[in-house]
């Protein structure tokens, strides 16, 4: 697997800046900082979500939303920029709500975007086994078979 080198800021619970790390450092030792997660919603109201790969660090083989970390200097609206270009995908988004994660995985302050698109964005194959627009009743039997993210669970409040 691939060693996250670039870095990203470290955050006080205020969501203030305090300091800076390398993502894999960051990880390493559970420190606060910033992501962003987009809500992808086609026409027929499905959500975009992605089925991570067996093997990841955070959430091996969860179901989730496309989301990234925020990098060093950036704002949650840049990075969200950033990623869609990464995602190869195209789309005014809209700032939805901030959410706290904190579990035995992530430690975070993320920042959920909407984004209304019929097309699927591009994932990285490093770290997403697939993903495909579900309606809410498929996520709702998904959750029930298999594990999901905090993020994808946030997400439903913005579709049903």
């Amino acid at each position: 697997m691939k060693s996250q080198n670039h870095f990203i800021d470290i955050i006080d619970e205020k969501d203030q800046v305090i300091g800076s790390a390398t993502e894999e450092n960051v990880l390493e030792k559970n420190l606060l900082h910033h992501s962003i997660h987009l809500v992808i919603v086609d026409s027929s109201r499905r959500l975009f979500c992605t089925h991570r790969i067996v093997g990841r660090p955070i959430y091996s083989g969860w179901w989730s939303i496309p989301g990234a970390h925020v990098h060093y200097g950036e704002t949650y609206e840049k990075a969200a920029t950033r990623f869609l270009t990464e995602l190869k995908s195209h789309g005014s988004f809209t700032q939805l709500q901030k959410i706290r994660v904190k579990d035995g995985f992530e430690n975070e302050w993320s920042m959920l975007y909407l984004l209304k698109s019929d097309v699927a964005p591009i994932l990285n194959l490093d770290k997403f086994r697939v993903g495909k627009f579900l309606s809410l009743s498929e996520i709702k039997v998904l959750s029930q078979r298999e594990k999901v993210t905090p993020y994808l669970l946030a997400a439903l409040n913005f579709i049903s």
